[in-house]
């Protein structure tokens, strides 16, 4: 049964990319170019684009607040999950010389990091909707507004 939906999904799949393309290009395009969103977010550094179709990651210094404001706007974030998997005891034990060293941009992406989804069910509209939220917030952070 499961392959009999890949194959299904498999006919799909270059018109997914497509615009799941479109909606990542959106959300770079929009908040790249938003004085304040640019300001605030720190964003990916794009290699390949092809391996961020499934979401845009991106970091901010207010990411608890940040995505309590996404769920009352009912939008749904991703909280990263990719931290210094050497500070768990059984690879502290394992591999104990890497454990001993400092891995700084993994704490960072644990502590500030976040994913927005790319997911081809979303239209333009929705993406610059979430857009609108995200500078809502930068700008409101970079002016110490009280609410916007």
């Amino acid at each position: 049964m499961n392959a009999a939906f890949g194959l299904v999904q498999l006919d799909r799949l270059p018109q997914n990319i497509k615009i799941r393309h479109e909606l990542f290009d959106r959300y770079i395009k929009t908040l790249k170019n938003n004085e304040y969103a640019s300001k605030y977010y720190k964003f990916p550094v794009i290699e390949n684009q092809d391996i961020l179709l499934l979401a845009l990651p991106l970091e901010c210094p207010d990411r608890m607040e940040l995505i309590e404001v996404l769920e009352e706007n009912e939008i749904q974030p991703g909280v990263t999950m990719a931290g210094n998997i050497l500070r768990h005891p059984i690879y502290k034990e394992k591999f104990p010389d890497q454990a001993k060293k400092q891995y700084p941009v993994a704490d960072e992406v644990m502590k500030n990091g976040f994913l927005i989804g790319c997911h081809q069910g979303l239209t333009l509209s929705d993406v610059d909707r979430v857009c609108e939220v995200l500078i809502n917030f930068a700008k409101r952070k970079l002016f110490k507004f009280p609410e916007l």
